[in-house]
Parts: structure tokens; C-alpha cells; sequence
């Protein structure tokens, strides 16, 4: 198709779903070469849909644990000192387990407005998790991507790392302590429920 007029290559870049300015940038990247260039604009709509439904999936499940949230007012109600430990820390870590989350982000919202020099390395954290997510391109050696989980992986180590370097590895430390405290010390002394025991009493069943 190298004899093909330049308007009659647009109209065939066209005709398959890209824009008149994809299809322009195509070309002049390959040379006026039309199959290159649908190769070239479908391999990028492959991975841009792939970025997409890698965020959205990481944001459909975050979704989906906080609708699991407990009334407050029943988080919050009858505490007992615990004669199981075990069966009430797995009853309890799992039914509230929305809960929890909110109430860990509560406490690092809380620090890091108390220390904006840490929310500035939060941000940074944030944008290498989330870009680590997005990243689709197959890794050199591999010919694939990444598959979510370690691309989550990767990011939080590169997280890990601004952290230790940027100094706030003690501040983390202490937000760590402070919400794994609060967490542990409700699902120590909440006393279980019918509804919790049979919420775990389901869970079991789907594990097995």
C-alpha cells in the first residue's frame, strides 16, 4: 500500500476506530506505511485498554471491601475480655476488616497533616505504586508484562526505598504501630457476634 494516497491511508486508519491525528502521527512515524502504522495504533489501544483495566480493577476491589463496612455504632458496641483469642482475632479481623481500613487510613490522614514533609513522600509513593500498576509494556526478556501483583510489588519496594532514602522510614514506622495497635486491640476485646461467627463460619466453607 506504499503507492496509496496519503487521504486514502487516512480514510483506512479511519474506517478502524482511530482518530485523523493518531492516524497522522502513525504515518509520519513509519514512513507513510499504512499496515505498520494499523499495527503500530492497535498494539497502543491494547495497552492503553490494559492500563485501564488494571486501575479499574485495583479500584473495583478497593470498592468492593469498603462496602463491606459494619454500622459504627456496632464496631464501637460490647467489649469483653476474650476466653478464645484465636477464634475471636480471625472472627473479628475478618468481619470488620473494612472497618479497619478506614480506620487506618483515618490514622495516616491524620500524619501526614500533622507532617507535610512526609506528605510530600506519601505523594511520591503513591505515583510509583499507581505507575508500577499502569505499566503494561512487556518487561525485556520476558516478551510479557508483568501481571498485576508484581507489578504492585515492584512499586511498593520502589516506595520502600523513597521511604528509607527520603528519612520517614520511623514516621511510617509509627503510623504502622499506631494502626496495627488500634486494629488488634477491637479485634482483641470486641465480642464476637452471631453474624460475625457465621461470616466466618462462611468464609471457611469457601476455603476449603
Amino acid at each position: 500500500m506504499g503507492n496509496t494516497p496519503t487521504t486514502e491511508r487516512l480514510q483506512h486508519l479511519t474506517n478502524l476506530g482511530f482518530t485523523v491525528a493518531e492516524s497522522r502521527a502513525a504515518l509520519r512515524h513509519t514512513d507513510g506505511d499504512v499496515e505498520k502504522a494499523a499495527a503500530i495504533l492497535q498494539r497502543l489501544r491494547r495497552q492503553k485498554a490494559a492500563r485501564a483495566n488494571s486501575a479499574a480493577g485495583l479500584v473495583d476491589r478497593v470498592n468492593d471491601l469498603l462496602r463491606e463496612q459494619k454500622p459504627w455504632s456496632e464496631f464501637f458496641s460490647k467489649f469483653l475480655w476474650p476466653e478464645h483469642l484465636d477464634e475471636r482475632l480471625q472472627t473479628n479481623l475478618m468481619y470488620y476488616r473494612a472497618n479497619y481500613l478506614v480506620v487506618t487510613g483515618g490514622v495516616v490522614i491524620v500524619a501526614l497533616l500533622l507532617q507535610p514533609a512526609l506528605l510530600l513522600c506519601a505523594v511520591l509513593c503513591a505515583v510509583l505504586i499507581v505507575g508500577a500498576a499502569a505499566f503494561t509494556e512487556p518487561v525485556p526478556g520476558l516478551d510479557a508484562p508483568l501481571a498485576l501483583p508484581q507489578r504492585l510489588a515492584v512499586g511498593c519496594l520502589g516506595a520502600a526505598w523513597v521511604v528509607n532514602a527520603t528519612g520517614h522510614a520511623p514516621a511510617v514506622a509509627r503510623i504502622c504501630v499506631v494502626a496495627t495497635g488500634l486494629t488488634l486491640a477491637h479485634a482483641t476485646f470486641r465480642a464476637r457476634t452471631m453474624a460475625s461467627r457465621w461470616h466466618n463460619f462462611v468464609q471457611d466453607l469457601k476455603t476449603d
